[in-house]
């Protein structure tokens, strides 16, 4: 059974990461998340929650545009939920992209679902009821 369930709806904005990150770090404390995770948790929030508002919620009307997240510990991993109204788009079905070799290489974006990949130990995506719902696992212990 999940423990300590922690939820945060915010509006489709890109000034609502602030609040999503201070959420984070309150929620990780009360989980007593170790500092490893936390700090990947925060980066993957903030990579993907920023993709749906930029791509996914871009031509939602108003109402439809918040994003609720949802997370909880059970038998030593992290369950996280995301959930919006916007664009259908299935981050795991998208194809890899390389990492750059070195900074002259390197692009601004498109690293986001590799992230997502490199930090969490499952990812899975549904689109339901004009919902997508992007699940992500964390382990807790290496």
């Amino acid at each position: 059974m999940i423990r300590l369930a922690e939820t945060l709806t915010i509006k489709g904005e890109l000034d609502e990461l602030q609040r999503c990150s201070e959420w984070v770090a309150e929620a990780s404390g009360r989980l007593e998340l170790p500092a490893n995770v936390a700090f990947s948790l925060d980066l993957c929030f903030e990579e993907a929650i920023a993709n749906i508002i930029l791509y996914g919620l871009k031509e939602a009307p108003e109402e439809d545009r918040d994003v609720v997240i949802r997370m909880g510990v059970d038998a030593g991993v992290l369950h996280v939920v995301i959930e919006d109204r916007g664009m259908a788009f299935d981050p795991t079905a998208a194809p890899d992209h390389e990492a750059p070799s070195d900074l002259d290489q390197a692009k601004i974006g498109g690293l986001g679902i590799l992230l997502l990949r490199k930090f969490t130990k499952a990812m899975s995506y549904e689109r339901t009821d004009g919902r997508n719902r992007l699940a992500l696992e964390f382990a807790l212990a290496p």
